[in-house]
């Protein structure tokens, strides 16, 4: 083979990597967090993150499959938010977007002000989510502000 034919395949080969890859963007997704107080205190959310559908159908992708890696009863680590690691390395970086994200919103809202308890966690093709218990109990004022109410 000429050198044409390998640089060729090389630039081909680049090209297929570089779409492979799964990265999430702030303008693509849409964000859920609803918010759950028991009668006894106990705070419990959920929050998602998920392609916009023209991204996901541009990028051909469909329904998830599979569980994705649950991570149920990790505890957080700066300032008592959890800092994830999944299997691969394209999981581990959506995961670590995933918590990044999710310690923004607790931070902006004040909803776990002294951090949580992972209680489940699942990624698919498209989304990703976790499920989570507040380290503190319920206030009045966060019985007030966070009516189990969804928010995006």
């Amino acid at each position: 083979m000429s050198y044409k034919k390998y640089f060729l395949i090389f630039v081909l080969s680049m090209v297929l990597v570089s779409c492979g890859r799964n990265q999430w963007k702030s303008s693509e997704i849409t964000e859920v967090f609803s918010t759950n107080i028991k009668p006894g205190g106990l705070k419990l959310f959920n929050y998602s993150l998920t392609k916009t559908a023209s991204q996901a159908s541009r990028r051909g992708s469909g329904k998830g499959s599979g569980n994705g890696s649950g991570m149920g009863g990790g505890r957080g680590g700066e300032n008592g938010m959890h800092k994830g690691k999944a299997k691969s390395g394209d999981d581990a970086s959506m995961k670590q977007y995933l918590y990044d994200m999710l310690k923004v919103k607790l931070e902006k809202s004040g909803y776990c002000r002294e951090g949580y308890i992972e209680l489940d966690s699942n990624i698919g093709r498209g989304w990703m989510k976790i499920r989570g218990e507040c380290e503190e109990g319920a206030t009045e004022k966060d019985r007030i502000k966070f009516i189990n109410n969804k928010s995006t």
